[in-house]
């Protein structure tokens, strides 16, 4: 909806209003001007996304899975929901079950790394300095990823 308003005896500028329908579906940015939606969500088997039409995304996984692949590192490779136009920050959020832990504890994971693209994060856990090697078929199941960054440059 367009529209515009008197004020003292002058007639300012049109302006687009925002209604309901305006709210959610895709997003687009043209010139640094955002045009359709406000939000753009979605849900794909590598989790799910939130667009705004500033150019911000969040993407989120919830039951990701860190497996051993050396005595010094368990590792997951995420496929984001939905692209980015820059690498994202990328943050992993360890579960609060110990059942999730397998053959290590919580104590033994260092800082996450992480190599990441456009399109997908390889994350990995070192062995905390002190750790005893991850002995094989250690995991840490149910890790919750997000990831931030800008679907539009």
């Amino acid at each position: 909806v367009w529209r515009r308003a008197r004020s003292g005896g002058l007639w300012q500028g049109w302006r687009r209003e925002i209604g309901q329908a305006d709210l959610l579906g895709p997003v687009s940015l043209a010139g640094g001007l955002p045009g359709g939606a406000v939000f753009e969500n979605g849900d794909t088997a590598a989790g799910r996304y939130l667009r705004f039409a500033d150019g911000t995304q969040i993407a989120q996984a919830d039951a990701a899975l860190f497996a051993r692949i050396s005595d010094d590192r368990l590792e997951h490779v995420w496929s984001f929901p939905a692209p980015f136009a820059e690498s994202p920050q990328v943050i992993a959020t360890l579960p609060g079950a110990e059942a999730d832990f397998t053959s290590l504890a919580p104590g033994d994971l260092g800082p996450l790394l992480q190599e990441t693209g456009t399109g997908s994060a390889a994350l990995r856990m070192p062995r905390a300095a002190g750790a005893v090697a991850f002995p094989g078929g250690a995991q840490v199941a149910n890790v919750r990823l997000c990831a931030v960054g800008r679907w539009s440059a």
